[in-house]
């Protein structure tokens, strides 16, 4: 990771700039298409040897175990871009409650997101304004990856096991670590923002013991989710019975982690006998 005194004043923030430099405007910076080049160039063959099967700007490596996709996309404004790494154990839910295929994975859908930073604070690497600059910013997209990317999949690849290593007993404090060493997305945030998602993060646990046979785990961890949810959902209708119908399944035993047609309607029909009990309590 470069400290940013290292690096020419085009990556660095406007507001940083010292008075007088001379920085062009991103306006004029190379667009995404023409950037593609060079990240095709220097960035692919390094994911490459790292297993990646590349295609332009994104990355996969496809495993039993995980998914794993490394992409480049452009900010909002373009000019510069970013990389991240996402992942997903197969066989759970996409992040929206939905199934999800291999051939639907990508980087939004994941369970697990990180951005590849540039410097401690930044994570948007300037596209520059010359193909000579994008060759440059490629170079240090390849040379933060190499630094960041190894580490980060190798706790990726350990993130079924530490998971289901959690105990019932103070799992709060255990997930908490976990929630940032594995960059885990749980909940509708692009990164991992603020406190842990307790809800979410019960009935992960309790998903992942129950495909692994551990009936007594998936209820507890089923059970503290139920608790959780009824403190945080309790005022939003559906999302509070959409996750109480997953979590009760759960504590069944039931390792169907989609809700299917019954099971929408059942929560339909619980959102509409509520309303017309009126106003949660």
């Amino acid at each position: 990771m470069k400290r940013l005194e290292e690096l020419p004043y085009r990556f660095w923030p406007a507001r940083l700039v010292p008075e007088g430099a001379e920085v062009p405007t991103k306006v004029v910076n190379l667009k995404a298409e023409k950037f593609k080049p060079a990240y095709t160039r220097v960035v692919n063959p390094v994911l490459k040897g790292h297993g990646f099967r590349c295609t332009g700007t994104t990355a996969v490596r496809l495993e039993e175990r995980l998914w794993v996709m490394v992409w480049s996309g452009a900010g909002k404004y373009g000019g510069s871009g970013e990389v991240v790494i996402a992942a997903h154990l197969p066989g759970l839910p996409a992040r929206s409650g939905a199934a999800l295929e291999a051939r639907e994975f990508t980087y939004y859908r994941a369970m697990c997101l990180r951005s590849i930073k540039l410097t401690p604070e930044q994570v948007m690497f300037d596209y520059g304004h010359t193909p000579e600059e994008g060759l440059e910013t490629a170079g240090l997209m390849a040379e933060a990856f190499a630094e960041q990317g190894p580490p980060y999949l190798e706790a990726l690849a350990q993130a079924e096991e530490r998971l289901l290593a959690v105990e019932v007993g103070g799992w709060v404090e255990q997930m908490t670590a976990l929630y940032q060493t594995l960059s885990l997305r749980l909940v509708e945030h692009t990164v991992p923002v603020g406190s842990l998602p307790l809800e979410a993060s019960a009935e992960l646990l309790a998903r992942l013991h129950a495909r692994a046979g551990h009936r007594a785990e998936a209820r507890a961890f089923a059970e503290a989710g139920l608790a959780a949810a009824e403190e945080s959902l309790r005022g939003y209708r559906h999302a509070w019975h959409t996750t109480r119908l997953r979590l009760e399944k759960l504590v069944r035993g039931e390792v169907a982690f989609v809700l299917d047609a019954a099971d929408r309607a059942e929560v339909d029909a619980r959102v509409a006998a509520e309303k017309a009990a009126g106003p949660v309590g």
